[in-house]
């Protein structure tokens, strides 16, 4: 299969080609692979867009007091998952994309303040400058998860007791085309 002209640097790689179904096919059928989602989202130049796949959690907020002196808490609402932003400037041979992305979930806090979540992230971002169909995949959030497991009594030795291990990997992989699209007037 022949996709086109393939330019990696770093974390990144990007693809000239005119079949990012081809792209996409081939990574689903590889089971190392996992699609999270596959939104489509126009953007003006100059405008921010954002895809959020997650949840809004209510956190904790501001303390005001009103006319009595009474504290009074406000809560905000705060997004969480695989949270993607970018912002298109669109010139005549070429679109340069800043873009974010952010993988976060929310855990219980055991210290502070104990009756607001904890948010959990990771996010990176970056600006890239591509053409008209050209196909970027942007790599780097990376989460390497390690678990131990032991049991046996307490009351014996430690060399009795059993025990295994487990680690996994994983890596959000960001694949994205751009197309200029013109506008009529």
């Amino acid at each position: 299969m022949s996709l086109g002209v393939l330019t990696a640097i770093g974390d990144s790689a990007s693809i000239k080609t005119a079949s990012f179904d081809a792209i996409f096919s081939a990574l689903s059928s590889d089971s190392r692979f996992r699609v999270l989602s596959s939104p489509s989202i126009r953007v003006k130049s100059g405008s921010h867009g954002v895809i959020t796949v997650g949840a809004d959690v209510p956190v904790l907020g501001s303390v005001s007091y009103d006319g009595a002196g009474k504290p009074v808490q406000s809560v905000k609402m705060m997004s969480s998952g695989v949270i993607f932003d970018l912002k298109p400037f669109v010139t005549e041979s070429s679109v340069d994309l800043t873009v974010n992305q952010q993988i976060s979930n929310f855990v219980p806090t055991t210290n502070g303040v104990n009756s607001s979540p904890t948010l959990l992230k990771r996010d990176i971002s970056t600006v890239v400058g591509t053409t008209h169909d050209e196909v970027i995949f942007l790599g780097g959030l990376v989460e390497v998860k390690k678990s131990e497991d032991t049991s046996g009594f307490s009351f014996l030795p430690s060399w009795t007791h059993s025990g295994g291990s487990d680690e996994s990997r994983s890596e959000l992989l960001l694949i994205l085309q751009v197309q200029k699209l013109e506008r009529k007037i």
